[in-house]
């Protein structure tokens, strides 16, 4: 028996695990806009730290690509199909 997996908020199975890690990206430069807020310019060569990985346990750890909805267990629709 297969389930089907579905997003309480649009219906759609297209859910993904979101694995939140931290990341570090080098500043190449600073300047200010044109209304004077502080911007930063990436450099590239980010580095992830995978250790980092939120747990399992976390209260969001699935998100819908159809409608961008962070999804918890309870926010899945499950539905058993015989086949």
């Amino acid at each position: 028996m297969a389930l089907v997996v579905k997003c309480h908020n649009c219906g759609s199975e297209d859910i993904v695990l979101l694995e939140r890690v931290t990341c570090r990206t080098p500043i190449q430069s600073w300047r200010y806009d044109e209304d004077r807020v502080l911007q930063h310019e990436f450099s590239g060569g980010t580095e992830i730290d995978w250790n980092s990985q939120r747990p399992d346990d976390a209260e969001t750890p699935y998100e819908c690509l159809e409608c961008g909805t962070e999804l918890g267990i309870i926010g899945l629709e499950v539905e058993e199909n015989e086949g």
